[in-house]
């Protein structure tokens, strides 16, 4: 086995212990920070310290869609973080795998040094090109920068008041780097008034209390304007739903769905062809791969099973990969409720959550799409569970 090793270093002002913080909670940063190179990265087994494993599904910006890493190494002492990529199209079908080793050396003056080493175990005698060692590196020194572009890490508040009359939350900060040193707190008042149209309009006041005679420089205040502005936007989804009532229990549709592997791709093998549990034993947290069928204008998903709840008959899965997004989605969670009815039977209601990417709006045609499917697959599992009493 060939290996490749690189390596490089950027000087920082900022602290290594922001960094390494930073780093632990890269999933969370990261798709935040540089959504081009990371879409979403989920912990499918462990808790973020050493032998989780991560699931990761990358942005649009790479020439990559996937990769499968275990964290080896998380040591808050020496700021080092030490994972391997051992699955997954990043590998470019030439690497066995990918060590990476990320450092972060405390400097004299209070900042640090951020020193990533790479190493490449490549196939057999492979070689990798230049070109594809230099992508790596570029990647890695894109998405430092970005990190180290947020101006704080983290922040504590309280909740102060929740109105849900009027539609008002009120929370102060009161402690974090996100005080700048300057602030002794700050209050936020969320208000959404509601429109003729239907609609509302969304009127965030921000009061900052600044620590003595201290004034915030404009650049700083438009800073979290801007902030609230951009977070807003990104919550800004489109939901749809519907309801079909039955006169089956809600226990035998509950039961049904809980077996959809296997169900829907005998009722419905226009819209699914197979379905299969990756991680997971079919239960919450479940990771689930989704091959379409012919009669959808898509090929592929991925989804994450939220919530199995068999007490309310409800089950909430989160789809997060795959071209069913459309391109224009970040992803799309699905509420799956059946809901008993008074004669026996039940109300078919499910709710389904849009994420859009950025200022995205999908077109009707696409949100029609989406729950005429849900209506044929529920149709054609009903129509099953009549020809087959017997079945859950």
């Amino acid at each position: 086995m060939t290996v490749i090793t690189s390596e490089f270093e950027i000087a920082s002002s900022l602290p290594a212990s922001k960094f390494f913080n930073a780093y632990r909670d890269f999933n969370n940063i990261a798709p935040k920070v540089d959504p081009e190179t990371y879409k979403t990265l989920v912990d499918i087994e462990g808790d973020g310290g050493a032998g989780t494993i991560r699931d990761v599904s990358f942005g649009d910006g790479v020439p990559f869609t996937s990769g499968k890493l275990k964290l080896d190494v998380v040591d808050s002492n020496n700021f080092t973080l030490i994972y391997t990529i051992f699955e997954g199209d990043i590998l470019m079908g030439q690497l066995d795998s990918m060590t990476h080793h990320v450092k972060f050396i405390p400097s004299p003056d209070g900042g640090c040094v951020y020193k990533p080493t790479i190493v490449h175990n490549c196939k057999g005698e492979t070689q990798l090109p230049e070109e594809a060692l230099n992508m790596v590196k570029e990647g890695f020194k894109k998405t430092f920068k970005a990190i180290e572009g947020v101006p704080f890490t983290s922040g504590k508040l309280k909740l102060d008041v929740v109105d849900s009359n009027s539609f008002t939350i009120i929370y102060t900060i009161f402690e974090g780097d996100i005080l700048m040193g300057q602030l002794d707190s700050m209050t936020h008042h969320v208000k959404f008034i509601p429109s003729p149209d239907g609609g509302c309009v969304y009127k965030p006041t921000i009061v900052h209390n600044c620590k003595g005679e201290t004034q915030l420089p404009e650049e700083a205040l438009n800073m979290v304007k801007e902030g609230f502005k951009k977070t807003f936007k990104a919550i800004e989804v489109i939901t749809s739903e519907f309801e079909i009532a039955s006169s089956l229990p809600a226990s035998k549709f509950f039961n049904a769905y809980c077996d959809f592997n296997n169900i829907a791709p005998k009722v419905d093998p226009e819209t699914y062809k197979t379905l299969v549990d990756i991680e997971g034993d079919g239960g919450t947290g479940t990771i689930r791969d989704v091959s379409f069928g012919d009669g959808v204008p898509f090929t592929s998903g991925k989804l994450k099973l939220d919530v199995v709840d068999s007490n309310n008959f409800t089950i909430i899965y989160t789809i997060f990969e795959g071209d069913i997004l459309m391109g224009q989605l970040d992803s799309m969670t699905h509420h799956v409720k059946f809901i008993p009815s008074p004669d026996g039977g039940c109300v078919y209601k499910p709710t389904i959550v849009h994420n859009c990417k950025g200022e995205t709006q999908l077109s009707e045609e696409a949100l029609n799409m989406v729950k005429e499917g849900f209506k044929k697959t529920f149709k054609a599992i009903e129509g099953f569970i009549h020809a087959n009493p017997q079945t859950y």
